[in-house]
């Protein structure tokens, strides 16, 4: 292998060792492996130097793999060189499932002048993560192994993670770890819905001048099952090799597993709410864009519970508490970074009218928080014992209780969709709330 294609090899394992484990095996060949993404670009061998495996290595690596619960998978260099490597690990039982090619530009790249691309630090991490769920697993779940390799890798000051935003609205990500002589764009990654609007192509002009600023190489890699060779061929990319992607199947999982993810349907409510009375509207016709506060929610600046959060300035910062209007399913969140709210449009259009106006309520309980400098999605704890949201819960609880919800009513607003049953009767004795009989 020639030293650019080693340079950039070492420049992705830099990367990924900032997530995963990386282990050295001499100087040609290292181990990489994560068992929370069960994929084998997080758990493979891969190949830097000539290299003749034996059975007994084989076998090894797959008990140290399979005691993770992962498949194992080698990631071997398509070059004459080697071929020897190729054949003994197929003929002991291993599959190819894809290529991994690596591509540079050779061009510059125009930005979408419409797509805002911004460098996140520390407190926007789980923003990333959002995003990077999204669009790659079609989970929007803060993870909390993923939010921790995250931020192993941000203390290096190699590693950029990027944002873009449409509209106000968090749509794409990417992660730069520049080395000598190249700068890797990992992680290229948009929501479906934003997909062939020139968010990608935005967020690779960025990286392009990224590195060029360092004098290196943008490089970048994709799966050939992704089919993006066309894309990147577009905006000026050259390939510059490709690796095989073999994996034995010793472990049957099915995808979900892949991520740990145990989802629980929200339990439909049984009694109707409709005769709550609420001192304000919710304007459920509200557009994809961002508004403030107060333009798109008038009222509840004089809300009690409020009202009880900002004291006095509570119409000053309502009017500059930025909320955007998110096509996808789900609810409400706040960036931990800007304090911006992100709510669901279809959740406001056809979610439970009372427990849209709770959610406002607690997510303007996580505002003032971020305006105290507070975390608020500290992965020391889990959801419903992070200091945050037992806060902003506890205010909600507070409100419904005030509207004359029931427990059974104010136990059902308080689900959510990624708690145990047994997590979640813990809750409700903190919330002070009788269980559903």
């Amino acid at each position: 292998m020639d030293k650019e294609l080693r340079l950039e090899l070492l420049n992705e394992t830099g990367f990924w060792s900032k997530w995963a484990r990386l282990k050295w095996e001499g100087k040609e060949r290292y181990v990489v492996t994560w068992s929370e993404f069960k994929e084998p670009l997080f758990n493979h061998v891969g190949l830097l130097g000539r290299w003749t495996p034996t059975e007994s290595y084989l076998k090894r690596t797959e008990k140290v793999f399979t005691s993770l619960g992962v498949n194992p998978s080698f990631f071997i260099p398509e070059f004459e060189e080697y071929e020897d490597s190729l054949k003994i690990v197929t003929a002991n039982g291993y599959k190819k499932a894809d290529s991994l090619e690596v591509y540079r530009s050779l061009e510059e790249i125009e930005p979408n002048e419409e797509v805002m691309i911004r460098v996140v630090g520390v407190r926007g991490l789980g923003e990333w993560s959002r995003i990077y769920m999204r669009a790659f697993y079609e989970g929007g779940f803060l993870n909390r192994s993923l939010v921790d390799a995250l931020r192993r890798a941000v203390k290096s000051k190699k590693t950029k993670f990027i944002i873009a935003k449409v509209g106000g609205l968090p749509v794409g990500c990417t992660a730069l770890y520049t080395t000598k002589g190249y700068t890797g764009a990992f992680c290229v990654g948009v929501l479906e819905e934003y997909r062939n609007r020139g968010v990608a192509k935005s967020m690779l002009a960025y990286s392009k001048k990224v590195a060029e600023e360092a004098a290196t190489t943008l490089v970048v890699q994709t799966f050939s099952s992704d089919g993006l060779k066309s894309f990147y061929e577009r905006l000026g990319f050259s390939r510059m090799f490709s690796r095989s992607v073999l994996v034995k199947k010793i472990i049957e999982y099915k995808s979900e597993d892949e991520l740990g993810l145990r989802l629980r349907p929200r339990v439909t409510q049984t009694k109707p709410l409709a005769a709550v009375k609420l001192d304000v509207r919710i304007n459920r016709s509200l557009e994809l864009g961002e508004y403030s506060f107060l333009e798109a929610f008038p009222g509840f600046e004089k809300l009690r519970a409020v009202r009880e959060i900002f004291e006095d300035d509570t119409p000053e910062i309502l009017r500059k508490v930025k909320i955007v209007l998110d096509p996808r399913e789900g609810y409400l969140h706040v960036d931990n970074e800007d304090g911006t709210i992100y709510m669901s449009q279809p959740y406001l259009k056809n979610g439970e009218e009372v427990y849209i106006y709770l959610d406002l309520i607690h997510e303007l309980v996580h505002v003032k928080q971020f305006m105290q400098g507070k975390e608020l999605y500290d992965m020391r704890y889990e959801y419903l014992e992070r200091p945050t949201e037992l806060e902003a819960y506890r205010v909600g609880v507070k409100e419904a209780r005030r509207l004359g919800l029931t427990d059974e009513q104010i136990a059902d607003y308080l689900r959510v969709d990624w708690v145990n049953e047994d997590e979640f009767a813990e809750f409700l004795k903190k919330m002070k709330v009788n269980p559903p009989a």
